[in-house]
């Protein structure tokens, strides 16, 4: 057994030294990264006939830098005079990146104008493996039963949901989670809207809000 440890000890050591003694994590980056000019020139516009399809919102994540592992979900687009906007969630895997959206606006032709937004590259480093050790109802158990302790009176939980998903941190360490919605009700405190984020292997609450109170 210590034989063992220590074997472990010196291959930790060892991997340490090979990546001058900083972990690989993932990288957020704040759009936009790169000129219109360079983002036009890597995923030229489709033309008007595709504004809104599942082809542009292809090309829009090969013009962000995305990798064939990201794509991008729709959530809301609309058109003016000017050009078409979409805000898109990020997805790793088919999986939504919590939190994580970006913006692209295009002009009348379809060339890109404008990116806002973040995206996540190098998910892989932090989440080699997307299947779950938890299911979404014991992620749901752990999030009602957290939300009951940290706020007393909250009442009954109803109309739960959770959903897997990808949490990035403010040092860009990511992790694969359960985003658990649900409401309250019959509580001394008034009807509340909990979210609450639950790692998806261990269990751990990462992170509660109040959805009311934003």
């Amino acid at each position: 057994m210590i034989k063992r440890s220590l074997a472990l000890t010196l291959v930790t050591v060892a991997c340490a030294l090979h990546t001058g003694g900083h972990a690989l994590a993932a990288e957020t980056q704040r759009l936009p990264g790169q000129g219109v000019d360079a983002i036009n020139k890597r995923a030229p516009p489709l033309g008007r006939a595709a504004k809104n399809s599942p082809q542009n919102a292809q090309r829009h994540a090969t013009a962000l830098g995305l990798g064939p592992e990201y794509s991008l979900r729709i959530k809301d687009y609309s058109e003016d005079q000017i050009g078409s906007y979409y805000r898109y969630i990020q997805l790793y895997r088919g999986i939504p990146i919590h939190g994580q959206q970006a913006v692209v606006s295009e002009d009348k032709e379809g060339r890109i104008r404008s990116t806002f937004g973040r995206v996540t590259k190098n998910v892989h480093r932090d989440v080699p493996n997307i299947q779950p050790r938890l299911s979404g109802s014991q992620a749901e158990y752990f999030a009602t039963q957290h939300w009951a302790r940290s706020v007393p009176g909250s009442g009954k939980p109803i109309m739960t949901t959770s959903e897997l998903s990808i949490a990035v941190d403010q040092a860009s360490k990511s992790r694969l989670v359960y985003v658990v919605s649900f409401g309250t009700e019959g509580g001394k405190v008034g009807p509340q809207s909990p979210e609450v984020v639950v790692d998806a292997n261990s269990g751990e609450v990462v992170s509660s809000a109040d959805r009311n109170r934003h």
